[in-house]
C-alpha cells in the first residue's frame, strides 16, 4: 500500500439547517457524510479493491462502486484500477454494520472513509441505499462513492453550495457528480504546479467583502498541504495576533489560499527568527516573495497588493522552494480593500493607526495634535496604512526612549533610536520613493535601548503622507 498523509481540511461555513439536522437526525431529508483526516497519496496510479462483503450484501454495489472508480478516472486526475489481492490495493471498499466501525455505529451515516487505512465502508445496515437514480427513495450509492472516493484522494468537506459533490449532506434521490470544485480540489493536491483560479459566474465560492478582515481561522481561508503532507497548525492564545491566531507550517510549497471581491488585498504575517520566505499568487500570477526572517517578533507585519480591478481575485500563499527545512511562513489574516489614509496629517488617534499590544496615551501641548502614544514592551506593534509615495514618521526623542525597527510592506528597513539626553519634540524621518499605491508601515517595539537611556519606551506622534 502506497503510504498517505495527513491533510487540513477546507473550512468552510456550516450552513444553519445542516447544524439542526445534526441534532435532528430523522427530521431533515438529509444524511451525514464523514470528513477525510489523511491523503493525499503519493502516486496517481492506484489500485482499489471490492471486498467480498460488497458482494455478500448486494450483488448490484460492485458496479456501482466501479461507475463512482470510472468518473474519477475521467478526470485524469488519477487513475485508478481494480485488483483481486486485497494486500495489493491502495484504496477497499467494504460493507460493514453499525458496530464496527465506531462511526457508524456513532451517526448511522451512509458511509465513512477510514483514510490512514484506505477503507471506505459502506452502512450495510441501512437498506435505503442503492440506485438513487432510478428510485428516488433511495440515496444513490455511486454519489455517495463519488463523494468518499473525494476523501480517499486527500479531500475533506465543502459547505459551500449544498450541491456541490463533497457536501456533507445527500438527500434522498439526489446525484452527485465530479464538479468543478471536487476536481479543482484534487488537482491542487495532486499536481503541484496547478494553481486554483476563480470560477467566473455563480456563487461557486464565498469571496470575501470589502473593508473586512478574515481571520487565519477563518471558514473563508483555506489550507492545504505540500507534497510531504505535514499539516498547517492552528495555534491560538497569542494576544497580538489578530483575533489571537495565527496558523504556520514549514512543509515545502504547503499553501493558504482566500477567494475574494474587491480591488486590493492585504495578507498579514508574523515575522521571527524562525520565519523564512512565502511566494504569493494572485489569479495564479506570481506576485514575488515575503520574506518573513526577523531577530525579533513583530505581530501583524501587512503586505497589500493593489490596483487588481474590482472584481473576483484568489491570493495563494505558498512556502518558497528556497526555505531551509526549519524556515516556517505563516498567515495571521487577510483584508479586502484595507482602510487607507489619504496625503496630509493623520495624527496617532487616526482610525488609521492601528495599536498592537499595549499602548498608551501621553497628553502634551508639544506633540502635534496635543498628544503621543507610547509603549516599552517588547513585541507591541502600531501599523499605519495609507495611500502615496513617501511617508513621514514624528516622534519624541528623550532620557527615556528605546529602539523600534521599522517595517514597509513587510521589508525591514531600520531601527530607530528615540534616544537623547534631552526631550526633543516632533523629530521626523522620512520614507520616500515607495511608489503608488496601498503601503503600510509597521513599528516594533523591541525592548532593547542605550546603555544611557533610562527606559525602552517608544512614542508615535504623527505621520504625514505624500
Amino acid at each position: 500500500m502506497l503510504k498517505q498523509h495527513p491533510v487540513t481540511r477546507r473550512r468552510t461555513v456550516l450552513p444553519i439547517a445542516i447544524t439542526i439536522f445534526c441534532v435532528l437526525v430523522y427530521i431533515l431529508p438529509a444524511e451525514s457524510f464523514t470528513a477525510s483526516n489523511y491523503g493525499p497519496f503519493e502516486e496517481k496510479t492506484l489500485k482499489y479493491y471490492i471486498h467480498d462483503s460488497v458482494y455478500d450484501h448486494d450483488s448490484a454495489w460492485p458496479d456501482m462502486i466501479r461507475t463512482a472508480v470510472i468518473h474519477w478516472n475521467n478526470t485524469k486526475i488519477v487513475n485508478l484500477s481494480e485488483t483481486s489481492f486485497f494486500e495489493d490495493a491502495d484504496i477497499h471498499f467494504l460493507a460493514g454494520p453499525t458496530s464496527s466501525p465506531t462511526y457508524l455505529a456513532q451517526t448511522n451515516s451512509l458511509a465513512a472513509t477510514y483514510t490512514y487505512l484506505a477503507d471506505i465502508t459502506i452502512n450495510k445496515d441501512r437498506d435505503d441505499i442503492g440506485d438513487g437514480y432510478n428510485d428516488p427513495t433511495k440515496y444513490d450509492l455511486p454519489s455517495i462513492m463519488r463523494h468518499e472516493l473525494g476523501h480517499a484522494l486527500g479531500l475533506g468537506h465543502t459547505w459551500l453550495n449544498t450541491d456541490y459533490l463533497m457536501t456533507p449532506t445527500l438527500r434522498r434521490g439526489h446525484i452527485f457528480f465530479i464538479d468543478q470544485d471536487a476536481e479543482d480540489g484534487a488537482r491542487y493536491v495532486y499536481e503541484p504546479n496547478y494553481t486554483l483560479k476563480v470560477q467566473e459566474g455563480g456563487n461557486d465560492y464565498h469571496y470575501g467583502s470589502g473593508g473586512h478582515t478574515y481571520d487565519d481561522q477563518s471558514n473563508y481561508v483555506a489550507t492545504n498541504t505540500g507534497p510531504n503532507g505535514a499539516v498547517w497548525t492552528h495555534s491560538s492564545g497569542w494576544s497580538r495576533a489578530h483575533a489571537g491566531t495565527v496558523s504556520f507550517i514549514n512543509n515545502y510549497q504547503s499553501r493558504v489560499w482566500h477567494h475574494f471581491k474587491g480591488d486590493s488585498i492585504t495578507y498579514a504575517f508574523t515575522m521571527a527568527w524562525n520565519r523564512g520566505v512565502a511566494r504569493v499568487f494572485i489569479d495564479g500570477v506570481d506576485m514575488g516573495v515575503v520574506d518573513a526572517y526577523a531577530p525579533d517578533v513583530r505581530w501583524q507585519v501587512a503586505r497589500t497588493w493593489s490596483g487588481l480591478g474590482n472584481g473576483r481575485h484568489v491570493i495563494e500563499v505558498r512556502r518558497d522552494s528556497s526555505n531551509p527545512g526549519d524556515k516556517y511562513i505563516d498567515v495571521d489574516s487577510f483584508t479586502v480593500n484595507i482602510d487607507t489614509a489619504d496625503t496630509g496629517a493623520h495624527e496617532e488617534t487616526s482610525p488609521n493607526a492601528k495599536k498592537i499590544g499595549h499602548w498608551k496615551r501621553f497628553a502634551s501641548n508639544e506633540a502635534s495634535g496635543g498628544s503621543v502614544l507610547y509603549s516599552n514592551q517588547a513585541q507591541d506593534a502600531l501599523t499605519f496604512t495609507f495611500i502615496g509615495d513617501k511617508i513621514d514618521f514624528y516622534y519624541t526623542k528623550a532620557y527615556n526612549r528605546g529602539k523600534a525597527a521599522i517595517t514597509i510592506d513587510g521589508v525591514y528597513r531600520l531601527t530607530l533610536d528615540q534616544y537623547s539626553e534631552n526631550i526633543q519634540w516632533q523629530q521626523k524621518i522620512s520614507f520616500p520613493g515607495l511608489g503608488s499605491g496601498v503601503h503600510t508601515i509597521h513599528i516594533s517595539v523591541l525592548g532593547e535601548k542605550q546603555s544611557a537611556s533610562s527606559g525602552t519606551y517608544i512614542d508615535v506622534d504623527v505621520f504625514k503622507v505624500y
